[in-house]
């Protein structure tokens, strides 16, 4: 993450905890921009699921909102702990994870 990226993603982190507090067109704002992100990931989803790249079965909002909560966490943890989380390794493992539970189901070869 470069240092822009690491300054533009503190002020989202800050923005949203304030959104908890008092300033409800603030808390309107991010629910509406978590809203969107959601909608967003879960139409990437419909699509996989029409295209078949997308195991048959999977919920596209719910998918959405656990990879929603998953890469916010990451994130956090990345910045609260800069020298100690190793984000590129989190996310690598968190890829085969999504892959794992998202990907087509494959079929095994039996009697090659």
């Amino acid at each position: 993450m470069c240092s822009s990226d690491l300054a533009s993603s503190r002020v989202l982190w800050a923005l949203m905890f304030e959104a908890i507090g008092p300033d409800e067109a603030l808390r309107l704002r991010i629910v509406q921009f978590h809203d969107q992100l959601r909608d967003e990931l879960a139409g990437y989803l419909e699509r996989g699921l029409a295209d078949g790249s997308v195991r048959h079965g999977v919920d596209p909002l719910a998918e959405a909102v656990q990879l929603l909560a998953e890469v916010r966490g990451l994130a956090y943890q990345a910045m609260l702990e800069p020298d100690r989380f190793d984000l590129h390794q989190a996310l690598t493992y968190a890829e085969q994870v999504l892959l794992d539970r998202l990907g087509p189901q494959t079929v095994p070869v039996v009697g090659r």
